[in-house]
């Protein structure tokens, strides 16, 4: 009987050293989960967003442009200066646009004479203010587009025969035509919905602008009935050493690698990259190719598009939310090496004119990897006061005395905190 209860002892026994075996595994194995959570959790808090090294991807952005634009119709034209591609009133306008992009044929060669020409029809003129490959423009409109032609002048036209032509003008030398599936009863129902007579071309200007006006640029557009009523600007830098700053440009924000130079500008390195802050508040971000900084494309390099988008967002990161004036595409060029790309500010479609003659920001990209950043970041603001400008025919008086020149109304920063609209000769 005795060796039964010892027997029966020594089977609980082994039972209990058991059950306590496992929970201390089970209870191991739940303290390291926990302490790896932990330490994930950990992580996340304390690791900078992108480390010296790694690569930041950025996600496109919606692209918009100021455009100038004439409607030509039998009682003469239609015209606006204050417009984006963004714009409700540039919506079936630019509908148009990209039914005539999408159904372009080949593109021949043709003159100025013949660019000039196409307005006396009934037409719809498009100024994007600087030369533009057609793929982006097509983006602008939802068109499909070529990288290697580029256009800042476009007539969609109809010269008779039920035929609708597109007339192409770099600003520069190149002229090109081309047909399109449009009918005249297509243009003529976009033509309709404008109320024609309140714009003239520098070309076609008569008395009593004709005189001087015909020294100008041809395709200086004006509204002699009516100058649009634009409001002063209230500007200000907006950059600054702060940590959201450089988590955008890929730096780790808790570097210590930071001075101030005699002159005031800001040193901050991190790795083989460096950013200075001059006390205008303009920067300069260089990388040694390390990549740290990329944007987002489909292949090593990366398509005009995908160029634009991605400098695009990124520059909009460094500029504070609800800014008045936005950036636009001014340029883009490219060689087998890099990329460039520059930007200038627009406020209603307005461009925004900087007193050194620079572009707001250049950004070049050697492949995906963002090599360099000139930027001067700028929040515009409209306050409660209109500008007066200069009567038009004034305005023409002085422009003529330089040849050739465009006259156009634009916006001129020279770095102070009022920033007004005037007459611009380029």
């Amino acid at each position: 009987m005795e060796e039964q209860r010892r027997s029966r002892r020594d089977f609980l026994q082994n039972i209990i050293i058991t059950l306590l075996s496992l929970s201390a595994v089970l209870l191991f194995a739940r303290t390291q989960f926990y302490d790896q959570d932990f330490l994930q959790h950990f992580r996340s808090l304390t690791e900078s967003p992108v480390s010296s090294g790694s690569s930041l991807s950025l996600p496109g952005t919606a692209l918009t442009a100021p455009v100038r634009v004439a409607v030509t119709g039998s009682y003469g034209r239609y015209g606006s200066i204050t417009l984006t591609t963004a714009s409700e009133e540039f919506s079936p306008l630019g509908a148009l646009l990209g039914e005539v992009l999408g159904s372009a044929q080949m593109y021949t060669a043709c003159t100025q004479e013949d660019f000039l020409d196409a307005l006396s029809h009934p037409s719809v003129y498009y100024d994007f203010l600087t030369p533009l490959p057609l793929s982006i423009l097509g983006e602008l409109v939802g068109a499909e587009g070529e990288d290697a032609v580029a256009a800042r002048h476009l007539v969609v036209t109809s010269p008779g025969e039920n035929r609708v032509l597109l007339y192409l003008w770099d600003h520069a030398q190149r002229f090109l035509c081309c047909t399109t599936v449009l009918s005249s009863q297509d243009l003529e129902a976009v033509i309709g919905g404008y109320e024609q007579g309140n714009a003239i071309f520098a070309f076609d200007a008569e008395e009593p602008y004709d005189k001087d006006a015909s020294s100008l640029h041809p395709l200086s557009l004006f509204l002699p009935g009516a100058q649009p009523d634009l409001p002063v600007l209230c500007a200000e830098s907006t950059v600054s050493g702060s940590d959201s700053l450089l988590s955008a440009l890929g730096f780790n924000p808790h570097t210590k690698t930071r001075w101030t130079e005699g002159s005031g500008t800001e040193i901050i390195v991190d790795g083989d990259r460096t950013l200075r802050i001059s006390t205008d508040g303009s920067l300069a971000y260089q990388s040694g190719g390390s990549g740290a900084l990329s944007i987002e494309s489909a292949g090593e390099i990366p398509t005009f598009r995908e160029a634009v988008n991605g400098s695009g967002n990124l520059l909009k990161s460094l500029l504070p939310s609800g800014s008045g004036g936005e950036l636009y595409l001014s340029g883009i060029s490219c060689s087998a090496a890099s990329t460039t790309l520059t930007f200038d500010y627009q406020y209603g479609g307005v461009p925004i004119r900087l007193s050194s003659g620079a572009p707001a920001a250049t950004v070049t990209l050697s492949g995906r990897a963002v090599s360099s950043i000139l930027f001067l970041p700028r929040q515009y603001v409209p306050v409660e006061e209109t500008a007066l400008l200069l009567p038009m025919r004034q305005a023409l008086a002085i422009a003529a005395q330089t040849p050739g020149t465009e006259l156009l109304i634009g916006y001129a920063d020279y770095g102070e905190e009022r920033v007004c609209p005037q007459w611009l000769c380029e």
